[in-house]
């Protein structure tokens, strides 16, 4: 039951990945919350199935050192494997806690550092957010978060668009932070550090990033003509200023998904979702299902 634990946590973190290049008709905010739960319930169902792999060694190194444990018949029960392959669930497990504990710590960390000092830069308000220009070439505009959040742009940036283009790019920023699109970065980033050396991962967390760029685009405009054109608008010219590939290709799809969105009335196709939902939905009873069969095992197994 672990093992197949741990096989459907990976599948789990790989799904937003397979389904995102057939979920182009599927309403972004839809996306970006199915791909959420398919990568949360896939790291706990990962983490979840091997250490309770490696349960057993736990059990017999509690019995070694005489530390009040449970019957013989469950500590010396060995899993799938052998000891070995017991203490290498219990490595990758621990090892990937680390990892995410770590990370989680640094995107913490880098989230404080971001922030501008009041003598830095040009600072405005905007509603409840603090706007501010700093001297730079780039083409940036990012969110900062704290007791009063920050929008950071560029002088690069202001000088490159017309200023109902910028308020347009200001106008998505500010929804970024209201829909609190920050807790699904730091997944992502949290799911980089430790998963991303599983081929697919990476893939999974830049479905759920493309996701929430295309979210607040559809939130910041309310498909209100006026403001989804000033948005096309700036995504074009900045598509034609940007160098990287990387970078033209996702404002290009930002502003195809904007143009279908905004002729769409009807709300668009739940598949993806659905397919997703149901995976988590696997997952989190498989999840309860082997902690389940493991307490069972272990009433069973000092009962006789």
């Amino acid at each position: 039951m672990t093992q197949v634990l741990l096989a459907l946590g990976v599948l789990l973190l790989l799904l937003p990945g397979w389904c995102e290049p057939r979920a182009q008709q599927v309403e972004a905010r839809q996306r970006a919350r199915a791909y959420r739960t398919s990568l949360s319930t896939g790291l706990v169902a990962t983490l979840s199935g091997s250490l309770l792999w490696a349960a057993p060694i736990a059990l017999h190194l509690a019995d070694r050192w005489g530390l009040p444990g449970l019957c013989d018949g469950v500590i010396h029960d060995l899993p799938l494997g052998g000891l070995e392959l017991a203490l290498g669930a219990l490595t990758l497990g621990l090892v990937l806690m680390a990892r995410l504990v770590g990370a989680f710590v640094r995107a913490m960390a880098r989230s404080r550092d971001a922030r501008i000092d009041p003598f830095v830069g040009d600072h405005r308000l905007v509603s409840e957010f603090d706007v501010v220009v700093v001297a730079s070439d780039r083409l940036l505009a990012v969110g900062v978060p704290g007791s009063q959040p920050q929008i950071v742009l560029t002088d690069g940036l202001v000088a490159a668009l017309e200023p109902a283009e910028l308020d347009a790019v200001l106008r998505h920023e500010i929804a970024h932070h209201r829909l609190r699109h920050r807790n699904y970065l730091v997944l992502a980033t949290v799911l980089n550090h430790a998963f991303g050396w599983l081929p697919g991962v990476r893939r999974s967390t830049e479905a759920l990033a493309d996701a929430l760029e295309e979210w607040a685009d559809l939130a910041s405009t309310r498909r209100v003509p006026e403001r989804v054109e000033r948005l096309h608008s700036a995504l074009n010219r900045l598509g034609g200023l940007h160098v990287t590939t990387a970078a033209r290709r996702a404002l290009r799809r930002r502003v195809e998904n904007l143009e279908f969105s905004s002729a769409s009335v009807n709300p668009s196709p739940r598949g993806v979702g659905l397919v997703v939902g149901l995976g988590s939905s696997i997952g989190v009873a498989m999840l309860a299902v082997a902690f389940g069969a493991q307490a069972m095992l272990v009433f069973g197994r000092c009962a006789t």
